[in-house]
């Protein structure tokens, strides 16, 4: 989620927090606290890395794609617009377990140190591990304790399509202790650097301002009343980070879908 991570940055520059953090920091999840998963499924079907056009290679649909057990692995997943020469770029992201996208017929995804799986063949993730989850299918519907690792923090986005564009976000937060959020069937969770760790109250949730509002604040504080400013922060994004297209592919001969350690 690099665009999103560099927007919602000049977001916190202008003042703006989220979600309400409270107190607790423990990571710690209580027997009987919550019935999130604590095994990934095993997938009958695996795309290994490498590259895949929908409807001809692979189905159009969902998956979730889940990071190879391979040496200095760099999970990642980049998804062209076609299968021509210089093909424009749909979506792409970097995780580190599991993400989930959505490929349309005609589309080429390629998996670098990752393998995907149809999603109704992977019908729980490890929320130890996890970083993405459909809400309603995954996990329920309802309000959710989620914690940083360590003394870190992290970011929890509330996705209306599992897609790594600033369009999709309906909400986030924040995560420097623990943070309730409340979801709905049909989105999507994603965590940066932080876990779910069971369930929580609805009353502890605190939705942060919309996003326009959002926009309308960093618009007061640049200077520039109308949306170029993210459109300037996600060409910055771009000029930092490269063309996904060139990232180093993966050596992995082998890979293995990952599994929660022992």
């Amino acid at each position: 989620m690099k665009n999103i991570r560099i927007l919602l940055a000049a977001i916190a520059i202008s003042g703006m927090m989220a979600c309400q953090a409270l107190a607790d920091t423990s990571t710690v999840i209580a027997a009987g606290e919550t019935a999130l998963g604590t095994v990934t499924s095993t997938p009958a079907t695996v795309y290994q890395p490498g590259r895949y056009q929908a409807g001809t290679d692979l189905p159009a649909g969902e998956y979730v794609v889940l990071a190879v057990q391979a040496e200095s692995a760099a999970p990642r997943y980049v998804i062209y617009e076609n299968s021509s020469q210089n093909p424009d770029v749909v979506d792409y992201d970097d995780f580190e377990y599991n993400a989930i996208i959505r490929v349309e017929e005609g589309q080429v995804l390629e998996l670098r140190d990752a393998a995907a799986s149809p999603i109704d063949e992977v019908r729980e993730i490890d929320h130890f591990y996890g970083n993405m989850y459909k809400v309603g299918y995954h996990i329920p519907e309802g309000t959710y304790w989620v914690s940083p690792y360590e003394d870190d923090y992290g970011l929890c986005y509330i996705l209306s399509d599992p897609s790594d564009s600033y369009e999709a976000v309906l909400d986030y937060c924040y995560v420097y202790d623990r943070v309730a959020v409340s979801v709905e069937k049909g989105q999507y969770v994603q965590l940066i650097d932080c876990v779910l760790t069971g369930a929580a109250p609805a009353s502890a949730a605190k939705r942060s301002e919309s996003l326009q509002t959002q926009e309308d604040s960093l618009a007061a504080v640049t200077g520039d009343d109308d949306s170029s400013v993210f459109q300037y922060l996600a060409d910055l994004l771009n000029a930092l980070y490269g063309d996904p297209d060139k990232a180093g592919e993966s050596e992995a001969t082998s890979p293995v879908v990952a599994a929660p350690a022992e």
